[in-house]
């Protein structure tokens, strides 16, 4: 560097640092790095196992060929599976086979009026169960067929996006109705309201790729349509936000901000009321309804992100931050998957406060959150820098290697993130001259500023600049202010009584079940802890779990970010001390209990199931359609797992897996590796925990076939290549008969 950086804090009204300046734009090229690039890699990782590397089940919600869930809407999972692995190819800097069978497949499978899926007949009505399913399945799978175009322009694709907005163009006189709200109705995944909208983004992005305005218009006219719907309550979440991100893109491609008002307005909504303390948003918006998805919380942040670029607001930028800090994150399963998890309530004075902690258990969404979670993953990189034509504007979202040109030089900006609290900054430009960084000021750090290459930098206006004259080089270590800072449930504003969040920094800090001595505290309500007043240390924030009957022990709250295995509170009533009292407090409280080995147990049954790890019950649920992940841990060693399962139709059976490493399989239910015996309405623990109790009373198993064995089909696909067969006693008896499966596996 030829000469010293010279810091300078801009303080401009209205947009800041870009009132001067035009809408950021992305990078020429972009990498992702760092943990940005190793949660992408997961990510996708997940898009390319089974079963979803298995084109023909991937495929076949457009051909039809194999009974797996949401068939019906068809281009949803193929759609989707392309939008995310084309948008991952660039910034992972290689090539991904699978995505030329996709197209291959949609080439094979697209009809002759350009929709994918069932034959359809207009003329004779509007059927939600089979047009709403098509409708929301090709929306995505257009959005995707362009976003693909955009990445790798390909004739052949663009073919099969135009004819598919043909479709759309040539269907308007029978859905563009405003009677199909009451008509057609449904307000969830099948919905006229959330799935016409659907098409909204893919058509504007046509538009831009073709230059005929027939398709931004249409995107316009449908965008205007789902305007009418202006409720929210109990509405889907991401179909709704959905169309909002459509509307964003009509907006740009046609240079008017006909729609970012009402965007704005539902944003502001969805935020004061539907958003949890994590920064996430529920599938329905509905705050007792405790179930979130991926999806939504994909929608969520492009909705922040895309909001800050037309507004220049760095309150977007700041919501985009939390959200994906302290809930994507957290809730990316071991696979690298996305999908549902439960959030459970606290007790409070005035009501139970939702989403105060992750339940231990959620159901990876492959049919769409591990894509859609996986696509805003690969997307993030382009929003780590950005610039303005001459400055480079750093967001601290995610870990890149950013090339762009500045007249006749190119630039290149690295980021790296070294801690939770240390960022470094390096940019080069081709040829000398003058380089300026704009680096953003959360609103957490606002009042400290950052510290860079050793010098406070207050900012203004949510941005510092850095510039150097006539250099080659620019080299800045940036770091961020970490006091312990606690705020309400739902406000940002500093909080001490009563629930609160733990933050610092960016994260908002959480307690592990695992940490937990089982009775210490009422999972109905939120933990007291003590901590002592400062800042964290190297991710953890030492506490003093104050529990019933007087008792202390010794945790940690770590980022929800890097949480372990299984649930966690996210509220807390804190009492602040200072260092003596708190140590004096520590060292009167109980160590923390010693966690076991992280384990996943993955089980699905005809009936009611019960499943206990070495005599402990782990979880109730029923139903096999969707799996739920159940996370806990097991002990060195020999473990004993057991299902109880009731009898219900004709052919019962169980189907299941156990996890002890992520990506391996350390028992499957087969005729060799589970036993079943009748089994008492109480279960005595012995049977539990000893699979040779009563082992004379086991009795014959049948075999009824692997994952896609009739009449599961390929529905249950947690199972595919596992090894997991169902089964079921040869003579099961009556509807309503208990069996107790038992089963062993090692935990090193």
């Amino acid at each position: 560097m030829k000469r010293s950086i010279l810091a300078v804090a801009l303080g401009v009204s209205g947009w800041g640092l870009f009132a001067a300046a035009a809408e950021p734009r992305f990078a020429d090229q972009v990498q992702a790095r760092g943990d940005t690039r190793a949660r992408l890699e997961r990510a996708v990782s997940r898009l390319c196992s089974a079963p979803l590397n298995d084109a023909r089940f991937a495929l076949s919600d457009v051909s039809l060929e194999l009974t797996r869930r949401f068939t019906e809407y068809s281009g949803d999972i193929s759609g989707r599976l392309l939008g995310a692995l084309s948008a991952a190819e660039p910034v992972l800097g290689r090539d991904i086979a699978a995505i030329d069978e996709l197209i291959s497949g949609f080439r094979r499978h697209q009809r002759p009026d350009g929709h994918f899926g069932a034959d359809q007949d207009l003329d004779k009505e509007i059927n939600q169960q089979r047009d709403m399913p098509i409708l929301w399945g090709n929306g995505r799978l257009l959005w995707a067929l362009t976003q693909s175009y955009q990445q790798k322009p390909s004739p052949e694709i663009l073919v099969m996006a135009k004819k598919l907005g043909d479709y759309a163009l040539a269907t308007h006189k029978y859905y563009a109705k405003e009677e199909n709200f009451r008509c057609v109705g449904g307000v969830f995944a099948s919905g006229f309201t959330t799935c016409y909208p659907s098409l909204i983004e893919g058509l504007a992005t046509l538009g831009e790729i073709t230059r005929d305005s027939r398709y931004t218009q249409e995107a316009r006219s449908i965008g205007k349509l789902s305007l009418l719907d202006g409720e929210f309550d109990m509405h889907h979440s991401h179909g709704r936000m959905t169309s909002f991100r459509g509307m964003l893109e009509v907006d740009r491609v046609l240079g008017s901000p006909e729609f970012l008002a009402a965007v704005r307005r539902g944003y502001d909504r969805i935020s004061s009321e539907y958003q949890l303390p994590t920064g996430g948003i529920l599938e329905l918006f509905d705050m007792n309804y405790g179930r979130d998805e991926g999806c939504s919380e994909a929608d969520w942040l492009w909705l922040s992100l895309m909001l800050w670029r037309v507004t220049g607001e760095s309150r977007y930028l700041d919501a985009a931050e939390h959200t994906l800090r302290n809930h994507l994150l957290a809730v990316q399963f071991r696979n690298g998957g996305f999908g549902h998890h439960t959030f459970r309530p606290a007790k409070a004075e005035h009501g139970n406060v939702p989403g105060a902690g992750i339940e231990h258990y959620g159901s990876e969404a492959y049919w769409c959150c591990s894509m859609h979670g996986a696509q805003v993953l690969a997307d993030l990189p382009r929003y780590g820098v950005l610039h303005d034509g001459r400055r480079a504007l750093v967001t601290w979202l995610a870990e890149v290697d950013a090339k762009f040109r500045v007249g006749d030089r190119e630039v290149t900006i690295t980021t790296r993130r070294h801690t939770p609290i240390e960022w470094q900054i390096e940019a080069k430009a081709s040829s000398g001259g003058e380089i300026i960084l704009a680096l953003r000021v959360p609103a957490w750090a606002r009042h400290t500023g950052l510290r860079i290459n050793g010098e406070d930098m207050p900012g203004q206006d949510g941005w510092v600049e850095l510039t150097v004259k006539d250099a080659d080089k620019l080299t800045a270590k940036v770091a961020f202010p970490h006091p312990v800072r606690l705020a309400g449930p739902s406000t940002n504003e500093p909080a001490t009584n009563g629930l609160v969040r733990v933050f610092a920094g960016a994260d908002m800090y959480c307690l592990p079940d695992v940490s937990v001595a089982d009775g210490l505290t009422d999972s109905a309500s939120a933990p007291t802890v003590v901590m002592a007043t400062g800042g964290a240390a190297q991710g953890r924030i030492p506490v003093v779990i104050e529990g019933l009957g007087g008792k202390t022990q010794r945790a940690e709250l770590v980022p929800l970010s890097a949480r372990p295995l299984g649930g966690c509170r996210c509220l807390f009533h804190v009492r602040t001390v200072d260092a003596p009292a708190f140590e004096q407090l520590s060292q009167r409280a109980s160590p923390p209990p010693v966690p076991g080995r992280p384990t996943e147990l993955v089980f699905a049954s005809s009936g009611r199931r019960i499943v206990y790890l070495n005599g402990r019950e782990i979880l109730q649920y029923q139903g096999w359609e969707e799996s739920p992940h159940i996370e806990c841990y097991a002990q060195a060693g020999k473990n004993v797992i057991a299902v109880k399962v009731q009898t219900k139709g004709a052919p019962s059976a169980i189907i299941g897996v156990v996890r002890v490493q992520a990506d391996s399989v350390n028992l499957a239910t087969g005729l060799k590796t589970f036993t079943a015996i009748p089994c008492p309405p109480a279960v005595p623990d012995d049977l539990l925990t000893d699979v040779g109790t009563k082992a004379a009373e086991a009795v014959p198993l049948s075999d009824l076939g692997a994952w896609g064995a009739e009449p599961w089909k390929h529905t249950p696909a947690e199972y595919a290549a596992t090894g997991a067969r169902w089964i079921w006693p040869c003579q099961p008896g009556a509807d309503g008969n208990w069996w107790l499966f038992r089963g062993e596996f090692n935990a090193e």
